[in-house]
């Protein structure tokens, strides 16, 4: 092997690097679930409770201030806010803003503060599950709270924090909201919901539009206020009514971008909406914006200063929309983007698996290629508060020198101390429509890790449900996704399987819902004699959603180190497989990627591989 070679394709890979309930039968409620509760008008059903008073709901305590004492709770990682898509310019007659989207069956997590207590603040959480068609309410402390979701729609939780003689409740809120886009009423404050859906625009046909910010007519807390702002008129911007700070605008800021961090849990991005106010076009025009990848949300920063560390990353996808003189009116205002990839230079329409953070943007369009488009501007949501992760809204502006002078280049700029007084924690009117597809575990204690025996076949493994014990031959998962649909993806390290392990699919019969159990049979070979331990982690995958296994077979202490794949050999492959291993984030089902068994995997292992294969030379 070329030494060279060698040690320019690891560098460049090492670089890329860096870059329950067993649910189908007990305790037997997940077709009740269905039946009772997603298929009845949850619309009405919603509103009927919403539009109660406090005192008209006692399983909730009224939310309380006291001087002195807040206390509060942010969103869980990727469990996005959602409000609903404006028709005609008009909302419907039931619109809720916001709801939090979570993916069913999986662990989200609360963090709860408070401020002005002592270090003897105790937090006490009441949170709904809906189970057996009931919704029961559970009690947690702690000053976080991490809750699974079945496929449901219930109320936030409630967190109350106690110090000494004081204490104090507060639930997320929301409000409902009639009227106009531009002139929304809010007719009533409530505890905002739950949404453990995968597919949201099947709640009685409503359309939303989901965001990693805050937008609602009503604040977090139940205050009246209005929806969403615009700023136009700043000086650097042009003092005419194209102004915009996010939108057209005399030629000095010439893009806007949202930021969504990573999720707690994947989903399925299907397009990008994004709302804008006073559009107008003089003909037919194309406008496009982009999905990146990117390292992740950067902090607020501290002081005025130029703030220089958004880096767009890889390009996910391209958006397009087509707008016209009539496009206005009949959206509303909301714009809806296809996403697209290049696929040996054909256009690819796709809805990508997201399980990283990302940055859309909508730019340029100060320039030529949209003369056509000759006013408009996005609006900025009116919460202003920081929910831990980060700067959300950013505008590209000119970059200057260390004397203020133009470089002839744009920076992404965070709207938060965008200039030179004050803050503005905001985020501004992009949104994503996502789906949360669900594949969960179908067994209790499952921990994704198989072992075959030396001469083949199928494996075994016992798991106890309602205190019975039982042995599986086959891995069972609980989704939203027929297997036989063709949206299933089985791969290996990102590749085929091996030769040695082969999996087949079969679905159990849906209930009125679409939902089902998923059977894959896995078998393996015989272990040669020349073999002595091989392994293999394999991604199931659907749309928007995946879970890893890891197999085995033979005897771990006749391993060769730096047999990543379980080939048998050492070689460049293995440092692909470590590089998978380490984009997966996880050091439990890939012990053969800890080359250098330090407990966890990082470019040191491919280093130890590099090692290997130099030694062998």
């Amino acid at each position: 092997m070329n030494k060279a070679l060698l040690l320019a394709a690891a560098t460049m890979l090492a670089a890329m690097a860096s870059a329950q309930t067993r649910l189908s039968d007990a305790p037997k409620h997940h077709d009740r679930v269905m039946d009772n509760h997603i298929e009845v008008p949850v619309g009405d059903e919603m509103a009927c409770e919403a539009t109660a008073t406090i005192s008209h709901r006692p399983a909730l305590r009224a939310p309380q201030r006291v001087e002195g004492l807040e206390v509060g709770y942010y969103r869980p990682a990727g469990a996005w806010y959602a409000d609903q898509k404006v028709v005609d310019g008009a909302y419907t007659a039931y619109s809720y803003a916001p709801f939090l989207v979570l993916t069913p069956h999986e662990d989200y997590t609360f963090h709860g503060f408070a401020t002005g207590v002592s270090d003897a603040a105790t937090y006490a959480w009441r949170y709904q599950l809906f189970v057996n068609s009931n919704r029961p309410w559970f009690e947690a402390s702690g000053q976080d709270l991490t809750v699974s979701y079945r496929l449901e729609i219930d109320s936030v939780p409630q967190l109350t924090v106690t110090d000494g003689a004081r204490d104090t409740t507060y639930y997320l809120s929301g409000s409902r909201v009639v009227g106009t886009a531009d002139n929304p009423v809010v007719t009533g404050h409530y505890a905002s919901w739950i949404a453990a859906i995968h597919n949201f625009q099947a709640v009685k046909g409503y359309n939303y539009v989901q965001s990693s910010h805050y937008f609602g007519a009503g604040g977090r807390r139940g205050t009246n206020r209005y929806l969403m702002t615009y700023l136009s008129g700043a000086t650097p911007w042009g003092s005419n009514s194209k102004g915009w700070w996010y939108g057209k605008n005399a030629g000095q800021a010439n893009g806007v971008a949202a930021v969504f961090e990573r999720p707690s849990h994947p989903y399925q991005l299907k397009h990008v909406d994004i709302l804008v106010r006073d559009l107008a076009v003089t003909q037919e025009v194309e406008l496009q914006c982009k999905v990146y990848r990117i390292e992740g949300p950067q902090p607020y920063a501290d002081s005025a200063s130029v703030y220089r560390d958004a880096v767009p990353g890889e390009l996910v996808a391209t958006g397009r929309c087509v707008v016209d003189a009539n496009t206005s009116e009949a959206t509303g205002g909301m714009l809806e983007f296809v996403l697209y990839t290049l696929d040996d230079d054909l256009e690819v329409e796709v809805m990508p698996t997201v399980d990283y953070p990302i940055m859309i943007t909508f730019e340029d369009y100060n320039d030529s290629p949209y003369d056509a488009l000759t006013d408009f501007t996005l609006m900025a949501s009116t919460e202003t508060a920081d929910e831990g992760f980060g700067e959300q809204a950013y505008v590209k502006v000119p970059a200057t020198d260390a004397d203020g002078n133009p470089t002839g280049e744009y920076i992404w700029q965070g709207v938060n101390h965008l200039f030179a007084e004050g803050e503005l924690k905001t985020g501004l009117t992009i949104f994503i429509d996502a789906d949360h597809n669900y594949l969960a575990y179908n067994y209790p204690q499952e921990d994704g890790q198989y072992t075959f025996p030396n001469e083949g076949g199928v494996m075994e493994k016992q798991f106890v449900v309602d205190d019975v014990t039982f042995t599986t031959t086959s891995i069972e998962f609980y989704t939203s996704v027929p297997s036989q649909g063709g949206e299933w993806a089985i791969t290996c390290d990102g590749g085929d399987l091996p030769a040695w392990l082969h999996i087949e699919l079969a679905d159990g019969e849906a209930d009125r819902q679409g939902n089902r159990v998923v059977t894959a049979l896995v078998t393996a070979d015989a272990l040669p004699a020349t073999v002595g331990y091989r392994q293999a982690t394999v991604q199931f995958a659907v749309p928007g959603n995946y879970k890893h296994y890891h197999f085995a077979q033979g005897s771990p202490e006749t391993h060769v180190t730096g047999d990543v794949n379980g080939d048998g050999v050492v070689t460049i492959a293995d440092i692909n497989a470590v590089i998978d291993a380490m984009l997966r984030d996880t050091t439990t089902t890939d012990q053969a990627a800890d080359v250098n068994a330090d407990g966890n995997i990082t470019i040191a292992d491919i280093n130890a591989i590099i090692a290997i294969l130099l030694t062998e030379e």
